[in-house]
């Protein structure tokens, strides 16, 4: 998987959640943590972002894939964490998948 095309994906669909709910949007870079950095974007609002990911990049980001934050006490993830976490993680649909969408 391309880390280049999946970081600009992922700024994308942080981008369309901000706009989407009205809310601003910061200069999104990969040392920026949408977590803290991204305006009222809590853990509700992550699956939706994964969502949207996985179909942005048609693949699959297995639910216990948390790209945006991690267990308890450890901080959270940064946009580059978060596309070495879905690049190592993610798979690609197979083409049985891609049919019956």
């Amino acid at each position: 998987m391309n880390p280049q095309a999946v970081k600009s994906a992922l700024i994308t669909v942080l981008k369309r959640v901000q706009e989407r709910r009205g809310l601003p949007c910061p200069p999104l870079k990969g040392d920026t943590v949408p977590a803290k950095e991204l305006e009222k974007f809590t853990s509700k609002i992550w699956p939706a972002a994964t969502t949207w990911l996985a179909r942005e990049m048609n693949i699959i980001i297995p639910k216990d894939v948390h790209i945006f934050g991690v267990k308890k006490g450890a901080a959270p993830l940064t946009i580059d964490q978060a596309v070495e976490l879905v690049c190592k993680r993610g798979e690609q649909k197979s083409s049985q998948a891609l049919a019956a969408e």
